[in-house]
């Protein structure tokens, strides 16, 4: 199956991922929903990530491996993928997040028979053993031990309040729902910041609503090696003005008035406010560590 053909394409950017990409790949092969291609961007992996992809690329027809000849970045790394797309709807797959094998099905239904949301995800557990393979873990996960609307809610209502509920959640995961590809590659011109996912998720918020699917079918590791990191060390490796290292979400909030409006943002001020103090506070406690 062609990437024009098919109706969703998957993408999975990976660095490093020998621990967890193989659980991944079968939980996403596994999906009910089959008319999908998946696209992998490996980022000039140094272990066996390499192998791995190629083993799989064999396997599935649907796979497309892509290696970088260096690491170019997570930011651009995710933008490869989407570039290359050309289904209806489109995916970003963490290496080391994990599926119930009806996300796809049950999340492209809502996009097909709701026009006005633009996106759709499920509720998230959080922190899954590594030790366990995907079927075990989808099997273990009850309601008893799982925490709704922590990773994830319903992104609804105007503009602003879209805003105000993302800032309230502080949550990247979002970022990991089914979007509808046109939507999507109009919001995912961002600054190489560490708090690029919070960008692109206010960006697609201007287009419309998120749906949430009141249902466990996403899995995430508590230590993810592929995630998006907040913390000194991964602003250290990015190379980032000095500046952006000791005032991170300074720069953030001053994205926000440029890129949100000076309206928008004062209706948000306190939340934007605290944001701003959270991060600073957590990045001088780290540094105190040190």
């Amino acid at each position: 199956m062609s990437t024009s053909e098919s109706l969703v394409c998957i993408g999975v950017p990976v660095y490093n991922g020998e621990k967890f990409l193989k659980n991944a790949l079968d939980s996403l092969l596994s999906q009910t929903f089959t008319n999908f291609n998946l696209i992998i961007s490996d980022n000039s992996s140094t272990d066996s990530t390499q192998s791995i992809c190629q083993e799989y690329a064999q396997k599935d027809k649907r796979i497309q491996y892509y290696r970088q000849t260096k690491n170019i970045g997570i930011v651009s790394n995710h933008k490869f993928i989407l570039n290359k797309a050309k289904s209806k709807y489109f995916v970003w797959a963490a290496a080391d997040d994990l599926w119930n094998n009806t996300f796809l099905e049950k999340n492209v239904k809502i996009l097909e028979n709701n026009k006005n949301f633009i996106g759709s995800i499920s509720e998230i557990k959080q922190g899954y053993d590594l030790k366990q393979d995907w079927k075990t873990i989808v099997k273990n996960t009850k309601p008893e031990n799982f925490t709704k609307g922590e990773s994830v809610q319903l992104i609804c209502g105007s503009y602003s309040n879209r805003i105000k509920t993302l800032l309230k959640l502080r949550q990247e995961s979002g970022l990991y729902a089914v979007y509808r590809t046109e939507i999507l590659k109009k919001s995912v011109d961002v600054d190489e910041l560490y708090l690029w996912p919070f960008q692109i998720l206010f960006k697609i918020a201007k287009f419309g609503e998120t749906n949430l699917i009141d249902e466990v079918l996403m899995y995430k590791y508590e230590f993810g090696s592929t995630g998006v990191s907040t913390n000194l060390s991964f602003m250290l490796k990015q190379h980032l003005p000095l500046t952006y290292i000791i005032f991170p979400h300074l720069h953030f909030t001053t994205w926000c008035f440029r890129k949100l409006g000076i309206k928008t943002v004062f209706k948000n001020f306190f939340l934007i406010t605290r944001y701003f103090l959270q991060g600073e506070s957590q990045l001088l406690i780290e540094l105190l560590k040190k």
